[in-house]
């Protein structure tokens, strides 16, 4: 029983950990939601004359919701961080198939679902904001911002029976929705059945004492919801303990992880009759101690690859512009206390159109990949290098005099001039244009003056020409780069 019970709260655990991680990725995507572009957000649509809306596009996770679909900046960055989060729900849900839905629900009634559903089978309705899964995650029911587990309830989208474990979200102290994760009875009672490794009788109960998984119990089924008192005449008083009964050894266990109790009992003569097999088992569960620690293992990989996906651009594997403006912002406040140099460099490849429409998109994709490998190699290896959108690189330069940024800049145009591109037979020479500057606290209120200013400068050696570096120190003293 001991063994079962750790397994079973392992199993949960991963759950538990799951919503936590994918909690914290909402909370953190959106303290940077106002740098986020709504662009899948905009396919929202009405669907019905009822007020309900959908995206429906099979490549994503379906966005549905009901109200009055109004489609202002807030909303839209917030259904556009909530459709974002497609990739770390399927990191989540490869990791533990036994996961039945992962979705996150906004206050601002609109629910993202995954894995994809369309909206002809199932839309997040106005009745829906009266079931636990949204009451139990509301300030005036959960004030501590607890993790919460529902009572069963008839999945809408048609999994049967089920239970969920979910986290309010919050952004600062302002309550934004909440972040569930669905397992099915079925699902939970498949799992007691592989680890029922006596023939005994599990039942797995929540707090209102409702049957929520079961193993080796006859009258049991997901169907319907049963209670604990419906299906078993054994006395089930004890708590936390073992004990011999007339006919029956019994034990219970509660959940420390959740609000949940575990009981066990089996006939006595079965006991004995197969306590030479039951030793055999001590070996089978040696082997699933190993298996718990692949698990934590995948977990701990999980936990990184979320991680890694929140800053990494994937073609370049360079820092992308949500890592960007974190670290210039935490920059920018150190240069004003400390008075550091601190040069910024953003770029981009010229008539990259006009590669991709001679060429097409994996020669586009090529180049890319070819300029950040020449920045990797050319860049000190305490330069901030990311990947700013399309074509376009942006570096941070801790550091630096103007000098020293236009130099490194002119290097680094000449290096990718001179670097051609490999197409077939053929090498096709491209070039980039570069803006350079270093933050000024003197015009720079924000880290949004000091990207202006850099921008501008990109500009300009747009304008000079292209293959060009331009300095500016100011923006209305403009200094041409070298060729």
């Amino acid at each position: 029983m001991k063994t079962s019970i750790l397994e079973l709260e392992h199993y949960i655990q991963t759950a538990i950990n799951s919503v936590s991680y994918l909690a914290t990725t909402v909370e953190e995507l959106s303290k940077i939601e106002n740098t986020i572009e709504p662009t899948l957000s905009k396919m929202v649509h009405s669907i019905n004359d009822k007020g309900e809306f959908a995206l429906d596009n099979p490549l994503y996770p379906n966005l549905t919701g009901h109200g009055r679909l109004v489609k202002g900046k807030a909303i839209l960055r917030e259904m556009q961080i909530s459709l974002d989060l497609m990739a770390y729900f399927k990191v989540a849900r490869k990791l533990n198939k036994d996961f039945a839905w992962i979705y996150y629900i906004s206050k601002n009634k609109f629910l993202t679902m995954y894995p994809y559903i369309a909206s002809s089978k199932y839309v997040w309705h106005y009745e829906n904001s009266f079931k636990d899964v949204w009451q139990l995650a509301l300030p005036k029911n959960n004030p501590n911002k607890a993790l919460f587990f529902t009572p069963l309830y008839v999945d809408g989208a048609g999994k049967g029976l089920m239970t969920t474990i979910g986290k309010p979200v919050y952004k600062n102290d302002e309550f934004r929705g909440t972040l569930d994760i669905d397992f099915t009875v079925s699902v939970l009672s498949q799992f007691l059945d592989r680890h029922n490794l006596q023939d005994g009788i599990y039942i797995l109960v929540n707090e209102k004492s409702e049957i929520i998984a079961a193993s080796g119990l006859s009258e049991f089924n997901d169907k319907k919801v049963f209670h604990l008192d419906e299906l078993t005449s054994i006395n089930l008083r004890y708590d936390n303990e073992s004990v011999m009964l007339e006919d029956y050894t019994f034990n219970m266990n509660s959940l420390k992880i959740a609000p949940w109790k575990l009981y066990y009992y089996k006939d006595n003569l079965s006991i004995l009759s197969k306590a030479i097999i039951y030793m055999l088992f001590i070996l089978l569960i040696i082997i699933l101690l190993f298996k718990l620690r692949r698990l934590m293992l995948s977990l701990e990989t999980s936990r990184k690859m979320m991680k890694k996906l929140a800053t990494e651009d994937a073609l370049t594997g360079l820092y992308n512009k949500r890592y960007f403006d974190r670290q210039l912002e935490k920059l920018f406040t150190l240069k004003i206390e400390e008075s550091r140099n601190i040069g910024l460099m953003m770029f981009d490849i010229d008539d990259f159109k006009l590669i991709n429409d001679s060429f097409g998109h994996p020669v586009g994709d090529n180049a890319i990949q070819q300029v950040a490998k020449i920045l990797t190699q050319t860049l000190r290896s305490d330069d901030i290098i990311c990947r700013y959108g399309g074509d376009e690189f942006i570096v941070i330069f801790p550091h630096i005099t103007i000098d020293n940024l236009s130099a490194i800049a002119n290097k680094l145009r000449e290096k990718v001039y001179s670097t051609p591109l490999e197409v077939g037979q053929k090498s096709y020479i491209f070039t980039i244009s570069i803006g350079v500057t270093i933050v000024d606290k003197k015009l720079d209120i924000n880290v949004d003056d000091s990207i202006r200013r850099v921008d501008k400068a990109l500009y300009e050696a747009k304008k000079l020409g292209k293959n060009k570096v331009v300095d500016l120190m100011d923006i209305n003293n403009i200094s041409k780069g070298k060729q």
